[in-house]
């Protein structure tokens, strides 16, 4: 798999354009940190109708806190807070990616077909992330998808960075370094096809593949080695 990893429809899949006054990408669920959300939204309106976007479904609600802004964070998770020029606070948009399984690649019909939590589906030339896997993935790879869990779709997929190296030490936190370097488990992180839960790999002695979301946490680990 590539080590190029693809966010740029980020924002469409919010079918927000503006930049967002505020964006995390870990878990700030703490109270510490619900205070400093709470300090950074100090200034905007944040009592007025907000539209809140989880992988492209919309749910509107009236007003949000730091806590529920909080509430929607974790690791690996992007989330991204947009006001509009008169300081209120109008949308959130909340992404968060899954490993999903590429088990059918047809040049023919120009269609790849990936195996997601909510059941397969085809992505065609039709669709804005064909031209991201087109010709870059085989069948059995694995790729980041930004799955709507109310209809099913694949909003986005692109394909992730990995990285190859024995596991060295791991914590109990389940955070895992490979080549110097730790990587944290991301909050999507469970077992995809023949994937390995970042939780469950303790081996430090074979080779293994690291799948990252696109925020460099863990998402599943490839042990076949």
């Amino acid at each position: 798999v590539s080590t190029a990893v693809t966010i740029a429809d980020r924002d469409k899949i919010a079918d927000v354009e503006d930049t967002p006054i505020l964006t995390y990408t870990s878990d700030m669920t703490k109270a510490d940190n619900v205070a400093d959300i709470n300090r950074a939204i100090r200034g905007y309106d944040a009592t007025k109708d907000v539209t809140v976007t989880v992988n492209g479904d919309d749910n509107a609600q009236t007003g949000i806190t730091a806590a529920q802004i909080a509430g929607y964070t974790g690791d690996g998770y992007t989330v991204k807070v947009y006001a509009n020029n008169s300081g209120v606070i109008t949308s959130v948009s909340v992404i968060m990616e899954e490993l999903a399984k590429v088990i059918s690649v047809n040049t023919t019909k120009n269609e790849i077909t990936l195996m997601t939590s909510e059941g397969n589906v085809i992505i065609d030339e039709d669709h804005d992330s064909y031209d991201d896997l087109a010709g870059a993935v085989a069948n059995g790879d694995y790729v980041l998808a930004v799955v709507n869990a109310d209809t099913g779709d694949v909003e986005a997929a692109y394909v992730g960075k990995t990285v190859t190296g024995v596991v060295t030490s791991y914590t109990n936190k389940n955070a895992l370094t490979v080549g110097g370097v730790q990587y944290k488990p991301s909050k999507c992180a469970d077992e995809t096809g023949d994937l390995t839960a970042p939780a469950s790999y303790r081996n430090t002695t074979d080779s293994c593949t690291l799948y990252l979301d696109s925020n460099g946490y863990v998402i599943g680990v490839d042990s076949s080695a």
